[in-house]
């Protein structure tokens, strides 16, 4: 995937939407942007220095197996939006080979610019503790540099038994 990004070119366009989103976003929200794209950018950091995010812990066979035979892209990420596993149809949806992860890269990162704003918006929905699904909205989504597919996006935290977030699932469907 290094191929198609340079480690100056995502950490631009990263710092473009972090300048552009705090312009932008209500007051009560610019803590929040600041951290979620002091992730992203340390995030990409590690991707460019071959170190790869530590996923989450490994889940059994059989439910590796589930998302991945879902017709529906999936994408879990930390409450911070970096990726931590991704099933068959979306790798197919960008259009990579198997063997390349998304791994420990910021969703936000594939996220069409002009779309971010509202992205922001499902993912501070999803980590609200009384929120099922988020209303779910279209967005341009793909690969840095590439065409990008519109795709209908929502999300739902995961949460642990005591009700703390420990990530968030997002749901991609094509739309016409």
């Amino acid at each position: 995937m290094h191929s198609t990004l340079s480690y100056l070119d995502c950490k631009k366009d990263l710092e473009r939407s972090h300048y552009e989103l705090l312009q932008s976003c209500p007051p009560h929200q610019t803590h929040d942007i600041k951290q979620d794209l002091r992730m992203s950018l340390e995030s990409i950091v590690l991707q460019f220095q071959g170190d790869p995010v530590a996923p989450r812990e490994t889940a059994p066979f059989e439910y590796k197996r589930a998302i991945d035979a879902m017709s529906h892209a999936y994408v879990e990420t930390d409450e911070r939006g970096i990726i931590r596993r991704t099933n068959k149809a979306l790798i197919e949806l960008f259009g990579l080979r198997r063997e390349q992860r998304l791994t420990g890269w910021p969703l936000l990162l594939f996220i069409e610019h002009e779309d971010r704003s509202r992205f922001f918006e499902e993912l501070f929905s999803a980590r609200r503790p009384n929120v099922l699904y988020t209303a779910g909205q279209t967005f341009r989504i793909g690969l840095p540099n590439e065409p990008r597919t519109r795709c209908y996006m929502n999300a739902r935290g995961l949460r642990g038994i005591d009700g703390t977030l420990n990530g968030i699932v997002w749901l991609l469907g094509h739309t016409n």
